[in-house]
C-alpha cells in the first residue's frame, strides 16, 4: 500500500538550490525525452536515461561542488 503525504523520492520535491540536487534528475529526464522524441525505442530511452543519471550520480559523488 503506499503511503500518502511527503515521499522524498519523489520528482516534484527534488529542489535545484540545494546544491547539486536536482542537476543529474532532469538531465536524465532530458536525455529520455530526447530520445523518446528522436528515436521512438522505450527501452533505448530509459537505458539511456539511467546511465546518464548514474554517471551525474558518480560526478556529483566524488567532486562535491
Amino acid at each position: 500500500m503506499r503511503r500518502k503525504g511527503n515521499d522524498p523520492n519523489e520528482i516534484k520535491d527534488v529542489s535545484l538550490v540545494s546544491g547539486s540536487r536536482g542537476i543529474p534528475e532532469f538531465l536524465s529526464i532530458g536525455v529520455v525525452a530526447l530520445f523518446q522524441i528522436w528515436k521512438r525505442k522505450m527501452l533505448l530511452s530509459l537505458a539511456s536515461g539511467t546511465l546518464v543519471y548514474m554517471f551525474f550520480i558518480r560526478l556529483f559523488a566524488y567532486n562535491q561542488f
